[in-house]
């Protein structure tokens, strides 16, 4: 879990041109604002499709984050400073939106990182209650600013962890001076990022997949073990490791571990994929088996690959039929 220890929110309005910059840290007391915080926090922590990466050696922000880091910039410069790079580049965006700019100190597995987190503003409506001679009345009002929920996953932020030096990223394309680019490494930030876990296990699924095809395995039997692996490493909280997934899911099969370990290396997946054991164990729990029929059949991962329960079988005119076994009561819903 995330531990705030101090954060601040500036104001963009792209629209105007009139960005509001806060000077004073946010009020950490109030239990609401500290829980909001936290679980933006803990959403970059989870997400899967936040990128790890590396500074560029050209990068102005090896110097920001050392400056900050040396003690030599108070938290509140460095923020600004940090809010005014990204409105710099942001302007040159054909759309920006609305939005706030969250910037956090926290803690997190007692590690220390400065957090920069893009909350787009929405307009909602609520009810506002006016008093006058005449009584009370209650009315419908369009509110302009409204944040996202606290459970509403960021699209843009940043993380850095202090003592590393490395950047964590979500971004999505933007035309930038009348050209689609991540704004965020390639304009502000000027990192190099890594496959995001989303990413990487999108690659390994679809090696097992394709090795499982040409070896002659079921390839519903393949990504079940894929996804017994991501649930295995969440059960005894340690990273992903692609390799040992190669030897879970082709186990007879040396041949196919070190065509797929290849396959790996060729397509530049790291060693190790961290994601959070929740995040994980919930990925990986339960299959799905869609037929062309429209048919969808959820199955707990470790059960695909027992023939006990269920049994793939290859028909003479090439279709496959599915038989499930020992089921001792069907629940309707």
């Amino acid at each position: 879990m995330a531990i705030v220890k101090q954060a601040v929110l500036h104001i963009f309005d792209f629209e105007t041109g009139m960005h509001i910059f806060s000077q004073q840290l946010l009020d950490l007391s109030d239990e609401d604002v500290s829980n909001f915080i936290t679980k933006q926090l803990e959403h970059i922590h989870s997400d899967l499709q936040t990128k790890p990466a590396e500074f560029d050696a050209t990068s102005s922000w090896i110097t920001k984050v050392n400056t900050y880091r040396s003690g030599q910039q108070p938290f509140l410069t460095f923020a600004q400073q940090a809010a005014t790079n990204w409105i710099d580049e942001f302007k040159h965006c054909d759309t920006v939106g609305e939005h706030d700019f969250l910037v956090v100190e926290y803690l997190h597995d007692n590690e220390v990182y400065l957090g920069m987190i893009l909350l787009t503003r929405k307009t909602a409506y609520t009810h506002h209650v006016f008093q006058d001679s005449s009584g009370t009345r209650n009315e419908i009002i369009r509110h302009q600013a409204i944040l996202p929920n606290a459970s509403q996953k960021p699209s843009t932020y940043a993380s850095v962890n202090l003592a590393k030096g490395t950047v964590y990223y979500r971004d999505r394309r933007r035309v930038y001076d009348g050209e689609k680019r991540f704004v965020l490494p390639e304009c502000i930030l000027l990192c190099v990022g890594h496959q995001s876990p989303k990413e990487t296990l999108k690659i390994v699924n679809v090696i097992a997949k394709d090795l499982a095809i040409e070896h002659e395995i079921q390839p519903s039997i393949a990504l079940a073990k894929v996804k017994q692996c991501v649930t295995e490493a969440a059960v005894y909280d340690r990273p992903i490791e692609p390799e040992r997934i190669a030897q879970a899911v082709f186990e007879q099969n040396p041949m196919a571990q070190r065509e797929f370990t290849q396959h790996l290396l060729e397509q530049d997946v790291p060693k190790q994929v961290v994601i959070a054991p929740k995040i994980a164990e919930r990925t990986g729990k339960m299959h799905t088996i869609k037929t062309d029929m429209g048919i969808e059949i959820k199955v707990p991962s470790e059960v695909v690959s027992n023939a006990d329960y269920i049994e793939f079988i290859n028909q003479p005119d090439g279709t496959i039929s599915i038989q499930l076994r020992n089921i001792s009561k069907i629940i309707d819903r």
